[in-house]
């Protein structure tokens, strides 16, 4: 009668916790209708909170199943960065299966990622977008306590993906942001982590700054003299140290340069296309020539009138279950900008030491002049992975025939690859070559 009993208990156990069934305690979290979408989807999807540390943390998550098979199908975490920018713009401008019309209606993206695996969204740190919590400490290290507790909190509500393959993906600040959580990640073997990757992120503070004076002068956007004054205040013979020089002539010319790059007008996020909030981009350019921290991956050039006014209105927070503390959405949160602490100037360690346990993908759109691709290479040298591949092309397939979509350096475990004529937000820019590149590395395969 006591294992009669004892097997009741454990049939309940599983049962609650859909082992058996492959319900999740967060189906509670379904968003069943979603404003502006006037089509049934092939797909199901979820909003709510993930705990962090503890229970004054709630973070805002998003998380659409594949259209796929959800049940066997890889699980993609996605994080914007800023620090203090939403991870709802990836979502819903980048590469989430929904776009936001100017009339409020809702459109399917043909090229979002979840046609290929089941993807969270996940709004970090506190006071960011929907998410609330304290927020008087926040650094790279809390950042990545609070992540990976949220992560914790998404399998306990979702246990059926416990056992998926899993990958921590993110775009500019969240090129701390990832390392950081994948580090923790790695070491619970009850995660099923296979890899990482990271969009125009901010690897390497000095690196990126040291190339942005290479990346300015050969796009055109610093003339030949200053260049010449470069070279001669801030270099012995092959060897150039622009961010941290203590020559005063380097420095007052490096002020210079940035003047121009930063300058009045010009989209610092993709510098081919124009800038539609040239009085913001000022107030910007001015934060970052007079402070050591810059607002990587802060969109000045972005106008999130439409999301917002579509993400705050009533309907919209009653669909996706936003709690009444929640803050007002906006797309990147100025005050969590400038109170966070950069912990790590550098996270190369973290990612060598990483690419040695997993795949690693750093890809950049080679248009961004805020995490230039030239930084990006130097940080993946860095790395000093075994290179396995000659620098070349890479394709795809387009109305015109076989297109160059950009270049790839494959090193051991660590794919380098260059996104042609995409800015900061690569998936935006360039939506096909971005989504043969995710599906592509998530899948396993070379490009």
């Amino acid at each position: 009668m006591s294992l009669l009993i004892q097997l009741s208990v454990a049939i309940a156990f599983l049962l609650l916790n859909g082992v058996i069934d492959g319900s999740n305690p967060g189906d509670s979290d379904e968003v069943t209708a979603l404003p502006g979408l006037s089509i049934p989807l092939p797909f199901k999807h979820y909003s709510g909170y993930l705990q962090g540390v503890d229970s004054n943390t709630q973070l805002h998550y998003w998380f659409a199943e594949s259209y796929g098979n959800p049940a066997s199908d890889p699980l993609i975490l996605w994080m914007n960065g800023g620090p203090g920018c939403s991870s709802l713009d990836g979502l819903l401008t980048e590469h989430g299966p929904f776009s936001v019309n100017d009339d409020l209606t809702i459109s399917l993206r043909n090229t979002s990622w979840n046609k290929f695996a089941n993807v969270i969204y996940l709004e970090s740190p506190a006071g960011v977008g929907f998410s609330y919590g304290p927020s008087s400490n926040l650094s790279d290290i809390t950042t990545a306590e609070n992540n990976y507790a949220a992560l914790k909190a998404f399998f306990k509500k979702f246990p059926t993906f416990a056992n998926h393959d899993f990958y921590i993906t993110g775009e500019s600040y969240a090129g701390v942001y990832v390392p950081t959580l994948a580090t923790r990640v790695a070491n619970d073997s009850t995660i099923r982590l296979k890899a990482i990757a990271i969009g125009n992120g901010i690897l390497d503070r000095t690196k990126n700054l040291d190339s942005l004076m290479y990346y300015g002068y050969y796009h055109g956007l610093l003339g030949g003299q200053l260049w010449n004054g470069l070279q001669v205040a801030c270099c012995s013979g092959s060897s150039c140290q622009y961010a941290n020089s203590n020559n005063f002539l380097c420095s007052h010319r490096v002020r210079s340069a940035t003047n121009l790059i930063w300058g009045d007008g010009l989209n610092l996020y993709s510098i081919y296309e124009d800038c539609l909030k040239v009085r913001q981009t000022l107030a910007i350019r001015n934060h970052l020539q007079d402070s050591n921290q810059p607002l990587y991956g802060t969109p000045p050039c972005f106008t999130e009138s439409i999301l917002s006014k579509y993400l705050n209105s009533d309907a919209v927070l009653k669909a996706l279950h936003i709690a009444k503390q929640a803050p007002k959405w906006t797309i990147c949160n100025f005050i969590v900008n400038l109170n966070y602490q950069r912990t790590y100037p550098s996270v190369i360690h973290f990612l060598k030491n990483l690419s040695s346990k997993m795949r690693v993908l750093l890809y950049y759109g080679d248009a961004d002049a805020v995490c230039n691709f030239i930084g990006g290479l130097w940080s993946a040298e860095a790395i000093q992975a075994p290179k396995i591949d000659d620098y070349k092309p890479w394709y795809i397939n387009t109305t015109y025939g076989k297109t160059v979509a950009g270049f790839i350096q494959r090193y051991d475990n660590l794919d380098f690859v260059t996104v042609k004529g995409a800015g900061h937000l690569v998936p935006t820019d360039q939506p096909d070559a971005a989504f043969r590149l995710m599906e592509t590395f998530i899948g396993g395969h070379s490009l």
